[in-house]
């Protein structure tokens, strides 16, 4: 924004030399920074796409398939969505989805109008160990001497900033901008900054994204129910077969899990079974309460039409400790209270009473990994336990979002690697 007042400033000083003019003025600053905006626009437009090329390399690394691929309105771009749930958007380089906004670079000295700069050309390429690596310009893209890989635990998604007609990188958001080239003097435009993609176009079961120096990427698309889940837990499989195989041959495929609407309860098991008095309590070991043999239900992900969680879905699984929520859900059910009458035949009914249990969802559920592949958080508050080492991991481009509705977990919500 300095750049603006140094501009505001000459403008001011020269016309003050002469005879005023308030108009000319305000015209020409607004032109200064509708050209500022424009380029920012573009820039946080460019970012974006290369977000959604990371994306789409981790989708490949991790066996994900396509599920559909649909043209966005007016032929912005195209909707991915991924078996798993996941999404991505790709547009055309003609309107693109905000990105973050970069930091602001150092003051520059004023200069006058310059010919329009030439973004350079960022890509991928597969190194000679098959791992997708960044490239700029048909070169490989460094960091400390080092290939910058374009998914995964260790990799990393860079992101450009453009001032004075020279073009910054850096790898994360708190590291350094870095200086890797220029593009002249001070620019009103930037040729070539639009979106990584150039086309998306489906052959036979493959689709392929052409990106903008030419290099393709191919993901196969799912179409048969041959593709089976592979479940981490077996007791989970056991429930989810005895449940939702719906062509009954022992497997749950991902057409099968995602045609499922509601789990139904058979995840918990709250029942009353029978009432005993002794030793002038009531023995409250009566209660049949959840399935202690469930530990992990990161599979529910691919879950894709579930929209909504009962109230007793997984209450009281004690060792339960990680589950993955798909896009869809958008609600999970309130307590509830379970209400029975006992009595001690013995005593001739004289200890007999109502007693209440209050539950919820996730009621005594130690979990310590929770992910959600929502954009949006579902309430203003977490809707199961946060223990003290419980990790909430959300989409990149939900983190604030979530931070900012469950504020008081906003230390333990982490962005998906």
């Amino acid at each position: 924004m300095m750049r603006i007042f140094h501009v505001i400033f000459l403008l001011f000083a020269s016309v003050a030399c002469s005879k005023y003019n308030d108009s000319e003025l305000r015209r020409r600053v607004d032109a200064v920074e509708s050209r500022i905006e424009s380029l920012e626009q573009k820039l946080n437009d460019y970012n974006n796409s290369l977000q959604q090329l990371s994306r789409l390399i981790e989708a490949q690394q991790s066996g994900d398939l396509i599920s559909s691929v649909d043209s966005m309105p007016d032929n912005k771009g195209w909707k991915i969505v991924f078996v798993s749930g996941k999404e991505i958007c790709i547009y055309n380089g003609e309107d693109g989805k905000d990105g973050a906004n970069g930091k602001d670079g150092k003051d520059g000295n004023d200069g006058s109008n310059g010919v329009d700069a030439v973004a350079p050309v960022v890509s991928v390429r597969q190194d000679e160990a098959g791992i997708w690596c960044w490239t700029i310009n048909g070169e490989w893209l460094l960091a400390d001497g080092k290939r910058v890989k374009a998914a995964g635990i260790d990799g990393l998604t860079p992101e450009f900033f453009s001032e004075n007609g020279n073009i910054y990188v850096r790898y994360s958001s708190d590291s350094q901008w870095e200086l890797i080239g220029s593009c002249g003097a001070e620019t009103s435009s930037v040729e070539g900054l639009s979106s990584v993609f150039t086309n998306v176009s489906r052959i036979g079961e493959t689709v392929v994204f052409v990106l903008s120096d030419g290099a393709t990427i191919s993901l196969p698309i799912s179409t048969s129910a041959a593709e089976y889940i592979s479940f981490a837990d077996p007791y989970v499989k056991a429930i989810c077969i005895r449940n939702f195989d719906t062509d009954h041959d022992g497997e749950l495929s991902y057409e099968e899990a995602a045609a499922v609407r509601s789990l139904g309860g058979v995840f918990s098991n709250i029942s009353l079974i029978n009432m005993h008095y002794a030793n002038d309590y009531w023995n409250a070991g009566i209660l049949q309460l959840g399935n202690p043999a469930l530990l992990s239900f990161d599979e529910l992900k691919y879950f894709t039409s579930l929209e909504s969680i009962g109230s007793e879905e997984f209450s009281f699984d004690i060792n339960l400790w990680k589950i993955s929520f798909p896009a869809s859900l958008s609600s999970v059910g309130s307590n509830k209270t379970l209400t029975f009458t006992a009595a001690d035949p013995g005593a001739g009914g004289r200890q007999s009473g109502t007693y209440t249990l209050s539950y919820g969802p996730f009621t005594n559920c130690p979990l310590s990994e929770v992910t959600f592949l929502s954009e949006t958080p579902i309430g203003t508050k977490p809707f199961f336990e946060v223990s003290a080492n419980c990790r909430i991991l959300v989409p990149e481009t939900a983190l604030d979002a979530y931070k900012g509705a469950w504020n008081t977990f906003a230390e333990q919500i982490e962005a998906i690697k």
